[in-house]
């Protein structure tokens, strides 16, 4: 169950990077041990892994047998978080029962095929396996602390497991937008390399949410290692300067929207462009809540991309339960694009602006993909554009 608990915790810090793994297996989840006798687990394989936002319209099933809850086997039904729960609950499954569970619908109680097994463990993989998502564990993160507190108390107070979950190469969190058809807001890029695992419990409004490129690494009742973030404290008279980890996108955003920062950069993949890993950045007063558009947030995401048609894919973007305003030309002193606004996601005030921006010189690359989000029907876009800065 311990096992189950950090795999649990892996998938959160991908879900809190606005990321679906989609295919969670116990092939797919590895365990490490270093020399201090730390146990690192790492969640692998993020091939078929979606940002969130994506998610929502899916069109391949995809996932494997055993382990792939019932919408993901349905194209074009949409996914969400839940989806890894599903096979969070039949990894837990297998480990405690030793067989593959049945089909969605079909599962066998897990304490009638290991006899003698705390039927409270038995009810939480079985909440976890339910075919309807509304009835399964509401997020991983709540998913792996009932495991912790069933197996015996130390996991969630002390202990020495390490939750990563990792594409195989490097250590890297990745920043994230929202959007599209779904009630989420824009792509969600994310580097596909590694995003650690998040602290088991968050402060909020904290200056940092664990994210971004980095080194973040969550010991279970411990301390993390420091995230790399840059950015400035703001002057009398001034926003909030953010830099991402490479140090190439720069942006100022009003000073009460830097609740958290992810700097590691995305994937374009998200836009459905080249795969790979760019710099961006994500900072706003909430991003737990970047990628649903029914809850209010302030923030912005910036994503630079050196290959691909950047305009041609945000031009398609669209936004389920907001009014699209209309878009118009923009031209700041290095770049230029077009601008297109929604309102009232959510109810009145909240609000969507998203720019495809390309060099001011005439150079087809790099491009730049920016997302803003305000909740108060607030008029900060434009400076927030004229602030954006790209270093080459």
């Amino acid at each position: 169950m311990r096992l189950t608990a950090l795999a649990a915790r892996a998938a959160e810090a991908l879900h809190t990077a606005g990321i679906v793994h989609r295919d969670i297996k116990p092939s797919n989840v590895l365990r490490h041990s270093s020399p201090d006798g730390r146990v690192r687990l790492l969640l692998a394989d993020l091939g078929l892994a979606k940002s969130l936002a994506q998610a929502s319209g899916l069109t391949m099933a995809a996932g494997s047998e055993g382990y792939r809850p019932p919408e993901q086997a349905v194209p074009g039904a949409g996914i969400d978080a839940r989806a890894d729960v599903y096979g969070l609950g039949a990894l837990g499954h297998h480990l405690v029962t030793g067989t593959v569970p049945g089909p969605p619908g079909e599962v066998l109680r897990p304490d009638r095929l290991r006899p003698g097994l705390d039927p409270a463990v038995s009810r939480a993989l079985l909440r976890a396996l339910a075919p309807d998502r509304e009835d399964r564990w509401p997020t991983a993160l709540a998913f792996a602390r009932e495991l912790e507190r069933l197996t015996d108390g130390t996991a969630a107070t002390g202990g020495t497991g390490t939750a990563e979950a990792t594409g195989g190469t490097g250590a890297a969190d990745a920043a994230a937008p929202a959007h599209d058809s779904a009630p989420t807001s824009a792509p969600v890029p994310a580097s596909a390399s590694t995003v650690a695992a998040p602290l088991p419990a968050r402060r909020p409004r904290r200056l940092v949410l664990p994210a971004v490129l980095a080194a973040l690494a969550v010991v279970l009742g411990g301390t993390a290692a420091a995230v790399l973030l840059h950015r400035s404290p703001p002057a009398k008279d001034e926003g909030l300067r953010v830099t991402d980890s490479s140090g190439r996108v720069r942006v100022e955003v009003p000073a009460d929207w830097g609740g958290q920062v992810r700097a590691s950069g995305w994937d374009p993949a998200a836009l459905g462009l080249r795969a790979g890993k760019e710099p961006g950045l994500a900072v706003a007063d909430d991003l737990s809540r970047w990628q649903d558009l029914d809850t209010p947030v302030n923030g912005v995401f910036l994503g630079l991309s050196g290959h691909g048609d950047v305009a041609a894919r945000v031009g398609a973007l669209g936004h389920a339960g907001c009014h699209y305003e209309g878009g118009h030309a923009w031209a700041g002193g290095d770049w230029h694009g077009r601008v297109r606004t929604w309102s009232g996601c959510p109810g009145e005030e909240g609000s969507l602006t998203e720019a495809a921006l390309t060099p001011a010189d005439g150079t087809a690359h790099p491009q730049l993909y920016v997302q803003i989000r305000e909740s108060d029907g607030g008029d900060e876009a434009d400076r927030v554009l004229d602030s954006v800065r790209v270093a080459s």
